[in-house]
């Protein structure tokens, strides 16, 4: 398994070296609808292991039977969650967007971007063949 994943790596890698079109950013792809974004990052919420496991590890911490303030600190973690979450991902959404911008604007930083990223991927290639158990 480590031999065939170190190959692939390096069959990205010089892929994405030889590629002649840029593979990071295609201004020619049709956009997804709002529903389709939207299903999509609904289903990789969904089915993240981390999120089940951190809500599984850390959450019955917060529950304590005797809280003379019954439910309020769990629905004060809870809405701190959801505020914060969203804070994260609306700030995540809106500098990816702007970089995207950015990078379809510009075709030499796309073009140098999948040369680094093509050398990352023959390292890792080589650095896994490389590595003892």
């Amino acid at each position: 398994m480590k031999i065939a994943g170190a190959f692939y790596l390096a069959y990205l890698g010089i892929t994405t070296l030889l590629a002649k079109e840029s593979t990071l950013v295609s201004p020619d792809r049709e956009a997804m609808s709002d529903q389709d974004l939207y299903l999509q990052g609904l289903l990789t919420s969904v089915l993240n292991p981390k999120v089940a496991l951190f809500f599984l590890s850390f959450l019955p911490q917060f529950i304590v039977l005797e809280n003379s303030y019954g439910i309020l600190p769990f629905m004060l973690l809870g809405v701190t969650f959801v505020t914060t979450g969203t804070l994260w991902c609306l700030l995540l959404v809106l500098f990816s967007s702007g970089m995207t911008n950015f990078l379809r604007q510009r075709s030499r930083v796309t073009h140098m971007m999948n040369k680094v990223c093509g050398g990352i991927y023959l390292l890792l290639g080589v650095k896994i063949l490389t590595v003892e158990r």
